[in-house]
């Protein structure tokens, strides 16, 4: 089999435990021996209070990265901003024109001409093969209730109209996704590969513990529902005052939660961990006896597919979900707990309902390992992507 010089691009904190750094080295773990990939991130998306990158280059695991901006936090100043941007530019387009000749095919993860038009320029210059993958459609964002369209908007919308034109497929993580690119793709160049979870980073938990530590983990978007899980949490505490909320993830642009936090009286029981590192995510789940994904009903999170949905059933700790995108098509009822989206009654009922029937919901959650590694397993999904990269490599 022939071994692939493969480039990898990405936006993001390659420390850090988010969707976007699980799902790349998710993929990566198990080709990482088979293949040689090289990690381009060409800047951070966090800012400088946060510093959870440490350094611009390193290894991880056999596998060297780069942050092509060369500084370890992005910063606030829109003038620095602007040098770190160009900085990305240069350097990853150096980088490019150096290796144009040994790279097989270039990956690169939910791409945009605003972050990375020089990659997708370049590489149709030089005739190097090209693999993009979207998980979200980011310009559905601006659909949301409070959200005001602006000139990233049409940007966005630009993007989304014509990358096809730059790259020879698409990997996409929705059945939406896969409708809205079908026919911007020639000879069916598009494929779906669904969240997927590192079952060696992921273990069930031998022993349950009855902690009545609520979880979550991901981004604090108004996708996310963060405000009912709030409230339903603040409504459960009068008849479980025991009972904790963890929330994992870095919430420093949406202060707004800190405001629901103290306007609820609930500040000494909910923990902000901000953001963490990524060996830390499994621990941070596994003390929890409930874990939460409450996607609201719009346009966005219905592009996309909650990636912490696996990582959750993957620990067999019991889950309640909202049921949006493609979530009933692969797990029912049987496995974890699916309640309508904006429905905060039913979600503190299924609350109370976890701590009532204790057993049962710990049985429900025992049940999906199965499941997890039928549809989500890591090594299928990194197989997936050989197969296609084996597909269009030069």
């Amino acid at each position: 089999m022939k071994k692939l010089n493969v480039a990898v691009f990405f936006i993001g904190d390659f420390p850090e435990g988010g969707a976007t750094v699980s799902r790349i080295k998710g993929y990566l773990q198990p080709l990482k021996n088979k293949h040689r990939f090289t990690i381009n991130i060409l800047w951070q998306d966090s800012f400088s209070q946060t510093k959870i990158n440490d350094k611009t280059e390193g290894n991880w695991e056999g596998i060297p990265f780069k942050f092509h901006n060369h500084n370890i936090c992005r910063p606030q100043s829109m003038f620095f901003k602007l040098v770190d941007s160009f900085k990305a530019f240069l350097n990853s387009s150096i980088y490019i024109l150096k290796n144009r000749k040994e790279i097989n095919i270039i990956y690169f993860y939910n791409p945009e001409f605003i972050y990375g038009w020089n990659i997708l320029l370049l590489s149709k210059l030089f005739k190097i093969p090209l693999v993009i993958e979207q998980t979200e459609l980011q310009s559905s964002i601006y659909n949301q209730v409070g959200v005001k369209k602006n000139i990233f908007y049409f940007l966005k919308k630009t993007s989304e109209k014509y990358i096809h034109h730059f790259c020879d497929a698409a990997i996409v993580i929705s059945d939406k996704l896969f409708s809205h690119y079908q026919n911007q793709f020639p000879n069916n160049n598009i494929y779906k590969i669904p969240a997927l979870v590192d079952l060696e980073r992921f273990k069930p938990i031998s022993e349950k513990i009855d902690s009545y530590k609520i979880g979550y983990i991901g981004s604090f978007g108004i996708k996310d529902g963060i405000p009912d899980l709030l409230r339903a949490f603040a409504k459960v505490k009068l008849k479980l005052p025991q009972l904790k909320l963890r929330l994992i993830g870095n919430y420093d642009e949406h202060l707004n939660i800190l405001k629901i936090i103290e306007e609820l009286e609930i500040k000494d029981s909910v923990e902000l961990t901000g953001r963490v590192y990524f060996n830390e995510v499994p621990e941070l789940l596994s003390a929890c006896d409930l874990l939460i994904c409450n996607r609201i009903n719009s346009e966005y999170a219905n592009y996309g597919f909650p990636s912490k949905l696996a990582e959750y059933m993957a620990l067999c700790i019991p889950v309640i979900a909202t049921d949006v995108s493609d979530i009933s098509k692969y797990i029912s009822d049987e496995y974890l707990k699916l309640i309508p989206a904006e429905n905060v009654d039913l979600l503190i009922n299924e609350i109370i309902n976890r701590y009532t029937f204790y057993e049962l919901y710990n049985d429900k959650a025992n049940k999906a390992t199965g499941k997890i590694k039928l549809h989500f397993s890591n090594d299928t999904c990194a197989q997936m992507l050989e197969n296609i990269l084996f597909k269009y490599a030069k």
